[in-house]
């Protein structure tokens, strides 16, 4: 199962990406209708994906990201901007904080949402699976130097 976090202001947007996303049987799908009840969110529960609006009230998208990378340095949740903003220094600023996709909201048709979650889940999978090859070898490599140290 894999937990997805919607953070948008707007009620019916949020809920329309609710109920497309939970179409897959897969995902368990939270909402929020800002930076700050995300946060309280991410303080319960990890996710792995958090789609993210950056105009919001209480607390914005790129505060958001602030702080929750302060909290969470090392997580490897993926964020996905969803916002009509298409340039500024808004959009900017997101690339300092390690946005792995950004969709214009006016462009997002349902199957076009599910295909971005799937491909950044897939990308996610990937990484996963390219530290888990690399602590193998490590470790490989490490039982081998044991292995001749012991011969010696």
């Amino acid at each position: 199962m894999f937990k997805l976090l919607i953070v948008e202001d707007d009620a019916s947007i949020r809920e329309a990406f609710s109920i497309i996303l939970k179409l897959n049987d897969t995902y368990d799908v939270t909402t929020a209708d800002n930076g700050q009840v995300a946060l309280d969110l991410c303080n319960e529960n990890t996710y792995n994906i958090i789609l993210l609006d950056i105009m919001m009230p209480i607390m914005d998208g790129p505060t958001f990201l602030k702080e929750y990378l302060k909290l969470y340095p090392n997580d490897v949740t993926k964020i996905i901007i969803m916002s009509n903003l298409s340039s500024g220094s808004e959009l900017s600023i997101l690339r300092d904080y390690g946005v792995d996709r950004f969709v214009l909201k006016s462009s997002l048709t349902p199957q076009k949402l599910m295909d971005t979650v799937a491909e950044v889940l897939q990308q996610r999978n990937k990484t996963k699976q390219q530290i888990s090859h690399t602590n193998d070898d490590k470790s490989s490599t490490d039982e081998n130097n044991e292995q001749s140290v012991g011969k010696d």
